[in-house]
């Protein structure tokens, strides 16, 4: 996502490994196991994925879809292409 310019205004978490990419790339880094960003979830590592799977299904029952925020469709369609 930092490579495909998308993260721009967004909030994510990462490994902290990751900050400097992501805020140079212009998304707001966070420093929580789950961060939501109008349907993009995020987590640090494999020791938050409790909650990063309970945040994913929360998300996909409530309908939120990636494809509302601009530039998200096209950087999933080029890396099936």
């Amino acid at each position: 996502m930092i490579e495909a310019d998308v993260l721009k205004g967004r909030s994510l978490t990462s490994y902290p490994t990751l900050k400097i990419d992501i805020e140079n790339a212009g998304g707001t880094w966070i420093n929580e196991e789950v961060v939501v960003d109008n349907g993009l979830v995020t987590s640090r590592d494999p020791n938050d994925l409790p909650a990063f799977c309970a945040k994913l299904v929360e998300q996909v029952a409530a309908g939120v879809a990636l494809g509302s925020q601009p530039g998200i469709k096209d950087w999933a369609f080029r890396r099936t292409m």
